[in-house]
């Protein structure tokens, strides 16, 4: 999970990066937007901590198999020995099966942050299939 959530957060800051990039102000002027991002650490962080939680999020939906197929990554059965299982087991024991499971988890957890749409659309469209709504 640490795995998931920090690539989750370099992809919200690279998505940042992208976007900075692609960026003019009305005069053009590079040194007024670097002047702009360094006086709001707020614009700068923001993507980071949702790229996380989203990331996050789908760690969990990977868990739970609500989102399955060749392209996700498969989980190992997490138990704390007693029967039920508590989020520190699963921050501690949950792993993908595989070395391929482990590479398609980076890679989600990299997309996670970086297309900010992803998660939250993957849960409308959950939410929709449970309400008999098809998207």
């Amino acid at each position: 999970m640490p795995t998931a959530i920090f690539l989750g957060g370099i992809g919200g800051l690279i998505s940042l990066q992208e976007r900075y990039l692609n960026l003019t102000y009305n005069d053009g002027d590079p040194i007024g937007m670097a002047s702009r991002l360094e006086h709001s650490w707020s614009v700068v962080f923001l993507p980071a901590i949702k790229g996380s939680l989203f990331a996050f999020l789908l760690f969990m939906m990977f868990i739970a198999d609500l989102v399955s197929g060749d392209l996700f990554p498969k989980f190992g059965t997490v138990s704390n020995g007693t029967g039920g299982v508590m989020l520190l087991d699963m921050i501690g024991h949950a792993a993908p099966l595989s070395s391929a499971d482990y590479a398609k988890l980076v890679i989600w957890s990299f997309l996670a942050g970086f297309a900010e749409r992803l998660v939250p659309d993957t849960l409308t469209k959950l939410v929709s299939r449970k309400d008999g709504r098809v998207q």
